[in-house]
């Protein structure tokens, strides 16, 4: 399953708020639902330049809590990464994005 390109994605919840949401859950139209990661990494002390997305499934529930207990026990499957440059967030960062 692949996120869809230029298509905004509803944010449903997100976690480490930094300029940008860096752990979010976001859903597509079909309600399919993904996580976006951006970490911390300590050895170059700032965030990761890319987002790796993980497909979480079909179900609010279950997205959320993979989201809840994300990275331990995620049950994500991992479908690549994407550079944080390459998402577009609404005006509030908080509500939408659209991966370009």
């Amino acid at each position: 399953m692949k996120i869809p390109l230029g298509t905004p994605l509803a944010i449903v919840a997100y976690r480490d708020f930094h300029d940008v949401p860096r752990l979010i859950l976001a859903s597509d139209h079909d309600v399919s639902f993904w996580v976006l990661d951006s970490p911390f990494d300590d050895d170059a002390d700032e965030y990761s330049p890319s987002y790796e997305i993980f497909f979480v499934g079909e179900d609010l529930f279950a997205a959320k809590q993979a989201l809840e207990l994300w990275p331990n026990g995620s049950t994500g499957l991992s479908i690549g990464a994407i550079a944080v440059d390459q998402i577009r967030f609404d005006d509030s960062r908080r509500k939408a994005l659209t991966c370009m």
